[in-house]
């Protein structure tokens, strides 16, 4: 394949980036990620030959990120080593976030009908929501 998508769950290398043909766009909403990013960055640096980019992130304009109370010692180092873009959130995260804020956005079951995917598209307009820029982690 020349355009891979993935969205997968779990802490496992899915996909061997040494094996994608050259021209190959790869675009990841995994969390970790389902390769080796290491890899991924050097032959994107190195080969220059395919495109290996997350998904998932929205860019939103100023951010404010903020610990809760209580959290456990590892939870803490895991957040604040993990690479974040400024200005930019999971869209998993601000989904929910703007499910707390309105009631006018429905929840999404199965297939997406065209009315649902135009009230969001009109909530990201509304909150100036953009797509993040390409990148992998914060390359």
């Amino acid at each position: 394949a020349r355009l891979i998508v993935t969205a997968v769950s779990g802490d496992a290398t899915l996909l061997d980036i040494d094996r994608l043909h050259p021209g190959t766009t790869v675009i990841d909403d995994s969390f970790p990620h389902c390769f080796d990013t290491t890899r991924a960055i050097t032959r994107m640096n190195h080969a220059k030959d395919v495109l290996i980019a997350g998904g998932g992130l929205l860019h939103i304009g100023p951010v404010q990120r903020h610990l809760a109370q209580g959290l456990p010692p590892a939870a803490v180092t895991g957040y604040l080593t993990q690479p974040q873009l400024p200005d930019t959130i999971a869209s998993c995260r601000l989904e929910s976030l703007l499910h707390a804020s309105t009631t006018d956005l429905p929840l999404v079951h199965g297939t997406v009908t065209t009315p649902t995917a135009q009230t969001y598209w009109h909530t990201t307009q509304t909150t100036k929501t953009h797509a993040a820029p390409l990148h992998l982690h914060t390359h």
